[in-house]
């Protein structure tokens, strides 16, 4: 049974990140950049809260959509800010260079200190703290927001204009 969850939660947080990145530039458009990040942002307190309070074997389901949802927005929407902030610079790729080194890490650091709280204060007490930690992103990016929104819906025109990606040959057998 353990394998089997353990298969269903990857395969649900797949899925759904398959399908939030597909929409993630139809998203980017109608709400912008500052709101998309926003929520990738949220999901992630959001994420350690429910991980610390459902503790079945299908609790972990609401877990894994959430981290589908964030990471397919994000994986997108982040890189696609930092193109758009950087174009025509000649920087963009030395801006998606420091992106990765960020993100990777935090990739690494977080399991570490996960593992290190779960060990001494238990998998309830760890999901907290991590989710206390990520809430901090949300307040980065909330409280300069108007000045960090002006950035991110600098040129809102051109992505108006970009079209629409077909994915519909992902859903068909």
């Amino acid at each position: 049974l353990a394998s089997q969850l353990t298969a269903a939660n990857l395969v649900i947080s797949q899925v759904v990140m398959l399908i939030a990145a597909a929409y993630a530039y139809r998203a980017i458009r109608r709400w912008g950049f500052w709101w998309v990040i926003l929520a990738t942002f949220v999901t992630l307190p959001v994420r350690g809260l429910i991980a610390a309070w459902l503790t079945t074997p299908w609790g972990i389901a609401p877990v894994q959509i959430l981290d589908g949802v964030g990471s397919g927005l994000q994986s997108v929407a982040i890189p696609a800010l930092v193109v758009h902030l950087l174009h025509g610079s000649g920087r963009v790729n030395l801006g998606q260079g420091a992106l990765f080194t960020v993100e990777a890490i935090g990739g690494c650091l977080s399991p570490l200190l996960g593992g290190w709280l779960a060990s001494r204060l238990g998998f309830p007490t760890a999901f907290v703290i991590l989710g206390s930690l990520a809430a901090v992103s949300v307040m980065v990016w909330v409280l300069p927001g108007a000045m960090i929104r002006r950035a991110c819906d600098s040129r809102r025109d051109e992505l108006e204009r970009i079209p629409d990606i077909d994915v519909s040959a992902l859903f068909q057998r």
